[in-house]
């Protein structure tokens, strides 16, 4: 069963069976009130989804049109600079701790040689990390000025 087309209503998909809301006041079985015209009136059920807007951190820093990541971009960037520097010495760490099998049972060794060659080698790669971290961060609070600018105009 399809709804008729009228040109006077927007189009109204078709609910399944038991997804239909109550309306007060309307029994399908009561006849309806005729329209003027001599048109019975349709049972209007409008067809709402909820839209729900979800705003993240991500998606507030990459917005041009607001002054977020002039506000919070050193922060930011502050934050993404401890993260990389603690990661960088926990692997440096877990590469120079090994586990000795004795006849007393297992025994946690550090070497201090594997610790500092992790360190020096993964250093290039965290000193990367935090530069592109500080362009993207510089980059975004820069577009947000223009926008800003372009905006006041």
């Amino acid at each position: 069963m399809t709804q008729p087309t009228n040109p006077q209503q927007p189009y109204q998909p078709a609910q399944p069976y038991g997804a239909q809301q109550y309306t007060p006041g309307y029994s399908p079985s009561q006849p309806s009130a005729p329209q003027a015209g001599g048109v019975p009136q349709q049972a209007q059920q409008p067809y709402q989804q909820a839209v729900t807007v979800q705003e993240s951190f991500f998606s507030n820093l990459f917005d041009m049109r607001r002054g977020f990541a002039d506000r919070f971009g050193a922060a930011i960037f502050y934050t993404a600079v401890v993260a990389f520097l603690i990661g960088w010495f926990y692997s440096a760490y877990l590469a120079g701790q090994s586990v000795e099998y004795t006849m007393n049972g297992p025994r946690d060794t550090f070497d201090v040689g594997d610790f500092l060659v992790s360190l020096f080698t993964n250093a290039p790669f965290v000193a990367l990390k935090i530069f592109f971290s500080r362009m993207a961060v510089e980059a975004v609070t820069y577009l947000s000025r223009i926008s800003a600018h372009h905006q006041a105009k």
